[in-house]
């Protein structure tokens, strides 16, 4: 496990599944590892972390790494042209929030 630990290894095998998103923690894409779902406030889920690092992370982790994947977000809606910008969807990601943590 450590192995795949290693930074240098995990970018060489997640260039081999481009376009797939990662765990916030180990940075893991999910070509090549299982993720874990956490309910939000919108009714859907977030894939945060993955199996192993779900487990290791704390409170204050999944706080961070839940205020990252909305600046992300709001930031990929930014940078769309004035026309295709979509400013209900941005207030829904500002508000999104979890349902409960697992622990």
């Amino acid at each position: 496990m450590k192995l795949f630990n290693n930074r240098v290894i995990i970018k060489i095998v997640n260039s081999l599944f481009p376009g797939f998103g990662a765990c916030y923690k180990c940075g893991r894409n999910w070509g090549w590892t299982k993720h874990t779902c956490h309910d939000t406030s919108e009714g859907g889920g977030l894939f945060l972390f993955c199996t192993d690092c779900d487990k290791a992370v704390t409170l204050q982790e999944r706080w961070d790494a839940l205020d990252k994947w909305k600046q992300k977000c709001i930031g990929f809606y930014t940078d769309l042209t004035p026309d295709k910008r979509n400013d209900k969807e941005i207030e829904r990601i500002k508000n999104t929030e979890f349902l409960e943590f697992p622990r």
